[in-house]
């Protein structure tokens, strides 16, 4: 039996490690894609307000 995920509905939080059974050997990879992907994002966002300062301090 099957599950099928409607990506539509899914909440935004849930990622794709979620999905797996805990004793699936992929899991571990995927949950550090997914961090690498969240810290990437972070830094992103970072990167941005620090520019943000950077400008607002300048002459």
């Amino acid at each position: 039996m099957g599950i099928v995920i409607d990506f539509n509905t899914v909440p935004s939080s849930l990622s794709q490690a979620d999905m797996l059974a805990p004793d699936d050997p992929d899991l571990k990879l995927i949950q550090l894609v997914d961090e690498s992907r969240r810290l990437k994002v972070r830094l992103i966002e970072l990167n941005r307000l620090i520019e943000q300062e950077m400008e607002r301090r300048s002459p």
